[in-house]
């Protein structure tokens, strides 16, 4: 069949013809992308897991709320729900993990956090957070001011001394 025999587009078969082409393309791009697409989502959800808001065992506080978490880290509120005082860990700004906490708990990039607490710590409103490199050091922070230490880590990192607070998926 030339292109000059092919039926016009108003007839049925053209119409049958059409279909069967837009479906077929359809089932390839879904052959070949949805394989690809569910790898990169599965690739992507191991490299971020959940990011625990957590104090140490013996603390009073049993939960916090992710508004009470996002007061907190933006040093908008300086007490824990019990009147305490917070001692607030957070990572270096190095760390992806920070970034996406504060993408997470704040919606706020780590240099706009940054920036908010040299606002509180040069308008004399308020301290900087505790700075620790890593989980370990964080864990150990929070052993050192059982009390009124708040920090975050990995789900992995997770040990008995520890009490979850808050989750951020």
């Amino acid at each position: 069949m030339t292109m000059n025999n092919l039926p016009n587009s108003s007839s049925p078969f053209s119409k049958i013809l059409s279909t069967f082409t837009v479906a077929t393309n359809i089932a390839c791009y879904h052959k070949i992308h949805t394989p690809m697409l569910l790898l990169f989502w599965l690739v992507s959800s191991s490299c971020y897991s959940e990011i625990l808001v957590v104090m140490h065992a013996s603390a009073k506080i049993d939960q916090l709320s992710y508004n009470q978490v996002k007061m907190l880290y933006l040093g908008k509120n300086k007490k824990l729900s019990d009147d305490t005082v917070a001692n607030i860990v957070d990572h270096h700004v190095n760390n992806p993990l920070r970034d996406e906490f504060y993408r997470k708990a704040t919606h706020k990039s780590t240099a706009k956090s940054v920036r908010i607490w040299a606002r509180y710590m040069f308008s004399g409103k308020g301290k900087p957070p505790t700075v620790a490199k890593n989980d370990a050091e964080v864990i150990e922070i929070l052993e050192r001011f059982p009390h009124s230490s708040i920090g975050y880590i990995k789900r992995e990192n997770l040990s008995d001394k520890l009490k979850i607070v808050h989750v951020l998926p």
